[in-house]
């Protein structure tokens, strides 16, 4: 069998911001919760992937979590699976849970905020690259309704802001 996954020299343009949920093909029953564990299962078992498409899941507490955990899934010099079309040329970073009726949590959201101006620092990217999956697909609300994409944008800034000190 050949992987899916590639070794690339993943030299990223976006960071895509994702979250869990809802299920795209109708199959979540609820006996798993949102975690970097449940995705994993999904992307190997439900969609043939050889592991998790994302490269980090930031946790809401549920599955044995921690709220604003940061699991790594894929390394990041390898190709994602999150985001057609782009997963050679971003990290893909998953907010554990379903955001169309409610948002993160606030500590969900700063850590995710952490992790994501880590990124942009080492890869040399600025906010305006950090953007919602919902800009490669149709039909999708991802990272949710509920998201808030500016808000993050708006942490992620403060953080550079206070890094270059």
């Amino acid at each position: 069998m050949m992987s899916d996954i590639m070794r690339v020299n993943l030299l990223p343009e976006k960071v895509i911001v994702h979250h869990g949920g809802p299920d795209p093909k109708g199959i979540y029953d609820g006996s798993w919760p949102h975690c970097a564990a449940y995705y994993k299962r999904f992307h190997t078992e439900i969609s043939g992937k050889e592991d998790i498409g994302f490269h980090y899941v930031v946790e809401n507490g549920s599955g044995g979590t921690k709220i604003g955990q940061v699991t790594r899934g894929r390394e990041e010099d390898m190709e994602g699976g999150h985001a057609k079309g782009m997963n050679t040329k971003s990290i893909g970073v998953c907010f554990a849970g379903s955001f169309d009726k409610e948002a993160p949590s606030k500590k969900q959201l700063e850590a995710g905020a952490e992790l994501i101006a880590d990124i942009v620092v080492r890869h040399g990217l600025g906010v305006e690259d950090i953007v919602p999956h919902s800009d490669f697909t149709t039909g999708k609300t991802c990272p949710g309704d509920k998201f808030p994409m500016d808000k993050l944008k708006g942490t992620v800034e403060k953080k550079l802001k206070k890094m270059k000190r």
